[in-house]
């Protein structure tokens, strides 16, 4: 950030979007970013992506993955199950300071501590029927004997998945596969 910005977001960990077209020259980030989300939670966001339109209503979404998102903050803060966000279209009025927590139309989050769910995703027409699906991995799951084998999580028709609330990663999803190697992290890279 520029030193305009670092003032502005104290310190706080945003995601900026960035609206299409030609920017050259010395620029403050503040000035080029039309929306920005921040997560009251201390370094729970990862990455952000724009997808396809996933749930049909002709926009296309954000995905802001969240690795170390705690599912009840307030009760214990580090317990990271994880989450992925999903924002379907950008609001109407440009802002910077839109909160993230009631920004997201719907999101997937981690079922048990310490799963790292978000670490990574992927989205793409994997199974070839022209709709997109989504994969996302789960760093810290440790399903059986295996200590952090890591867990890839497979959303087919991510669009079906999207609805309009929150629901829990072993649910939803259509496959996982788990890593079975004490300390593998399966999913830490992907593309």
């Amino acid at each position: 950030y520029g030193n305009t910005a670092g003032e502005r977001f104290d310190g706080e960990q945003r995601a900026l979007v960035f609206p299409g077209g030609a920017h050259s020259g010395e620029m403050d980030l503040e000035d080029l970013a039309s929306h920005g989300y921040a997560s009251g939670q201390s370094q729970s966001m990862a990455t952000m992506q724009g997808t396809e339109d996933l749930d049909g209503d002709g926009n296309t979404e954000i995905l802001i993955t969240s690795p170390w998102h705690a599912v009840d903050y307030e009760a214990d803060s580090g317990t990271r199950e994880g989450a992925l966000h999903v924002i379907s279209g950008l609001a109407s009025s440009a802002s910077l300071d839109m909160d993230l927590g009631t920004s997201a139309t719907s999101g997937i989050i981690g079922a048990s501590a310490e799963l790292l769910f978000g670490f990574r995703a992927v989205e793409d027409d994997f199974d070839g029927d022209g709709v997109s699906d989504l994969i996302v991995t789960a760093l810290g799951d440790s399903t059986g004997e295996t200590t952090s084998g890591g867990a890839i999580f497979a959303f087919s028709n991510a669009g079906d998945d999207m609805g309009t609330s929150w629901a829990e990663a072993d649910t939803l999803s259509d496959g996982h596969i788990y890593g079975n190697d004490e300390n593998g992290y399966l999913g830490y890279s992907i593309e």
